[in-house]
């Protein structure tokens, strides 16, 4: 008996984590344009990343303020929002992402600091509307800095 394998070549479109390539394939395929890759494998848009698209394709919103709000929605609110972070106080750097220097300003940089500052209580997972707020408050802080 003879078997017959069929190796099939398939345009596969890989996405590391979110970026500019990213960020416009998503716009591209919102607009209804088609593409031809067999399979999309990728960073996954959540409700609040899927409402930044909106509002950068509403023109709302820059590209260079998608980004700030993307990176608020991941890195930020993975460290801030679990119940007791791991190295709560020491998780936010004083350098390097203009995001950090925000954090410290707004004392929206750990849990202990919500707490103090703004009343958010600590040992419990911050709610999506905490969240919200505490991206509101550092985008005002950016936009206020940047306006200077």
């Amino acid at each position: 008996m003879r078997k017959t394998l069929y190796l099939w070549k398939l345009d596969i479109l890989e996405f590391k984590e979110m970026s500019d390539e990213w960020l416009d394939f998503i716009v591209t395929c919102r607009s209804g344009q088609p593409h031809n890759h067999d399979i999309v494998i990728g960073a996954m848009e959540n409700d609040q990343i899927y409402n930044y698209v909106a509002d950068y394709i509403d023109g709302i919103i820059t590209r260079e303020q998608f980004w700030m709000l993307a990176w608020f929605k991941n890195p930020i609110m993975q460290a801030l929002s679990a119940e007791n972070p791991e190295h709560d106080g020491k998780q936010t750097p004083m350098k390097g992402h203009p995001v950090f220097l925000a954090q410290h300003a707004t004392a929206c940089c750990c849990r202990s600091c919500l707490e103090k500052w703004r009343h958010i209580p600590a040992g419990k997972i911050l709610t999506e509307s905490e969240q919200s707020y505490i991206v509101d408050v550092l985008m005002q802080w950016i936009e206020a800095e940047m306006n200077r």
